[in-house]
């Protein structure tokens, strides 16, 4: 997959969604617009086209359309509201405000509702008389807020709700296996995510390169037995996650076993429970039950 900035992927996107759908129409218009459903339940639609030998692929998910768009209101009444109450407390002031505060809360607001050149809030002046109780009056300067949107700007980004556009250099590829390619890229980040916290990458408490090198591994490999066992687990329709055999399993374990200040002692394992057999017979670990292979295992602890 190769991520570009290329002139001609505005152009092609133009082309494939030249307005903002709707909720309540976007099942007539995608294809009227060239995408097609992915499958039977027209969950996921894709629409493609090639430029400059890079293939384009945007794909329109209506769930998350449905999301971008309540996000988009929801942050639109955030701001109405905010300008709306800024206004009541400007009206009301008793005395002169400055303009600069008033200029920096308003640029954080649009920055912080992710606006920015889309909506623009004009700081007008407003004079207010105030009389005393002698009847004298004097004047304070405060301001109103006015809220004014760009329409074109706001349909334009109306317009990617629910899209995402994927690009390849393989042409003959279809739009299921480039989507299906670029999903498989989280798997090594949820990996890295997996050994964060199950598996205690980190923090390192370790400064010698070997060290850390060591310690690196043994949660790399730790992350592959936990995944081995879920496919293991899947494979054999059982419903429990790796971490719930784990903890099945934790109450058996290899004890060291002798008397005070004696050099003599002995290694046994705890008994095994019947839940715990069927577990280690299910991911085709048995053998390590067996005589020899405890025999093994315990002289390997001694050493």
């Amino acid at each position: 997959m190769l991520p570009t900035h290329r002139d001609e992927e505005p152009s092609l996107f133009n082309k494939f969604m030249p307005r903002p759908v709707a909720n309540e129409d976007f099942k007539l218009v995608l294809p009227a617009f060239g995408f097609s459903p992915t499958d039977d339940s027209q969950k996921f639609y894709a629409q493609e086209g090639v430029v400059d030998n890079r293939k384009y692929i945007f794909t329109f998910d209506p769930v998350r359309f449905s999301a971008d768009s309540k996000n988009r209101n929801k942050r639109m009444a955030q701001i109405t509201a905010w300008v709306s109450e800024k206004n009541k407390s400007l009206m009301a002031a008793k005395k002169s405000r400055k303009l600069e505060p008033l200029e920096r809360d308003v640029e954080g607001m649009i920055k912080k509702r992710k606006f920015k050149n889309i909506l623009r809030i004009d700081i007008v002046p407003f004079i207010i008389p105030i009389t005393n109780k002698k009847g004298a009056v004097r004047t304070v300067q405060s301001y109103q807020l006015e809220i004014s949107i760009d329409m074109a700007k706001y349909d334009s980004a109306r317009r990617l709700d629910g899209i995402t556009c994927f690009i390849t250099n393989v042409l003959d590829m279809s739009h299921a296996s480039a989507i299906q390619k670029y999903r498989d890229k989280n798997k090594i980040e949820e990996a890295f995510r997996e050994m964060k916290s199950s598996l205690a990458l980190r923090p390192i408490h370790l400064t010698r390169t070997e060290r850390v090198k060591a310690h690196v591994s043994i949660c790399v490999l730790a992350y592959l037995m936990m995944n081995t066992m879920e496919i293991m687990l899947e494979k054999e329709k059982v419903h429990i996650t790796s971490t719930e055999v784990l903890n099945r399993m934790k109450s058996c374990q290899l004890n060291e076993v002798g008397f005070k200040d004696s050099v003599e002692h002995s290694i046994v394992m705890t008994q095994i429970t019947q839940q715990q057999k069927t577990l280690v017979e299910l991911l085709k670990c048995d053998d390590y039950l067996k005589p020899n292979s405890l025999k093994m295992l315990t002289n390997f602890m001694k050493k």
